[in-house]
């Protein structure tokens, strides 16, 4: 939420060349309003405040970054439906800045577990033989290679097929 209110602010801010709210108070609340309604209400129906972000793939950033375009785009069409006269630089700004904060937010936070993970090692884990080699050992290996919380660390596979 600070995300998109931060860059709403920002490029009201320079759509206006001033950061002072002064004269625009009605304006900028009335929109600000609208802002946190849509994004809220999209982000909930995208359902991105149940996922769990040290999991997330490259899926849920397309979806993060969809929804963000979304929400910016109903904004947008709410704003002049209210007859709020933003200015397109405002919305063209907005969508760019929200989106793309949003997206680095959880990049950010993807590395900084990545790194973690790197840090500490698998000092205190059990090793762990996989029998089969299939897509759903192939599954099982990369969730436990994202959850920092288990107490395995997968070493050898098996399979009796040759080609796996």
């Amino acid at each position: 939420m600070v995300i998109w209110n931060f860059s709403f602010y920002f490029s009201f801010a320079i759509n206006r060349n001033c950061f002072s709210l002064k004269r625009y108070e009605p304006e900028f609340l009335a929109s600000l309003l609208i802002l946190n309604g849509f994004f809220s209400l999209v982000f909930i129906l995208f359902r991105l405040y149940d996922k769990l972000w040290r999991y997330a793939d490259i899926e849920d950033f397309f979806y993060v970054g969809l929804a963000s375009v979304v929400a910016n785009f109903l904004f947008c069409a709410c704003t002049l439906a209210f007859d709020i006269h933003l200015g397109v630089r405002t919305f063209v700004l907005q969508a760019i800045l929200s989106t793309f904060a949003m997206l680095m937010f959880r990049f950010v936070y993807r590395v900084d577990r990545m790194i973690e993970r790197k840090n500490f090692p698998n000092k205190a884990k059990r090793r762990m033989l996989v029998v089969g080699a299939g897509e759903a050992a192939l599954l099982m290996i990369s969730e436990f290679a994202k959850s920092p919380d288990n107490s395995y660390v997968p070493v050898c596979l098996i399979d009796d097929d040759n080609e796996k």
